[in-house]
Order: structure tokens, then C-alpha cells, then sequence
């Protein structure tokens, strides 16, 4: 049995098929910036794991942002010892 088609399709084919009106969006969407007034108040802070070596243990990124500047604070590998214990390395 076929899936139902989706309502964007179901639309789509009613203003086709003129028995809808396209309706243009009325509102555009702003987004405001956040951004510290100077460097050092706020960093922005990373962590990705899920990234296996050819060893089989786990990485685990850390990086750091500063908010104002966009600099890069820290940037850190760690990997699993055998235990589960975790190592820096720079």
C-alpha cells in the first residue's frame, strides 16, 4: 500500500489545479545577532565525540570560540585509555 502524499504536495496540486489561492508569506523572519561588545566576555564551547581511531578508541574534540573576535580559545583532542579513562592531547 502507497503512503499518503504529504499536505506540501496536497496544496501544491490544489493551486494547480486553481482551487487555492497562492498566498505569499507576509512576514519575513529576522534574526537577531548576538555578539559580546568585546573579546573575552563569552566563549563558545564544542564538544564532539563519536570520532572512532584505527585503534578502535573514541575521540572526543573539544573547541572554544571567542564570542566578539571569532578566535579560536582552545582546541583539544582527547582520546579513551582501556578503563574508560580519558587523555589530552594537544
Amino acid at each position: 500500500m502507497a503512503s499518503a502524499p504529504s499536505r506540501a504536495t496536497v496544496h501544491r496540486v490544489l493551486i494547480r489545479n486553481g482551487l487555492v489561492r497562492h498566498q505569499e508569506q507576509q512576514h519575513k523572519r529576522t534574526y537577531k545577532r548576538w555578539q559580546r561588545e568585546a573579546p573575552m566576555h563569552l566563549w563558545q564551547l564544542d564538544l564532539v565525540g563519536g570520532v572512532f581511531l584505527t585503534d578502535s578508541r573514541e575521540c572526543k574534540m573539544l573547541t572554544g570560540i571567542d564570542d566578539h573576535s571569532r578566535f579560536i580559545v582552545v582546541r583539544r583532542c582527547s582520546r579513551s585509555r582501556p578503563g574508560g579513562r580519558w587523555r589530552s592531547r594537544s
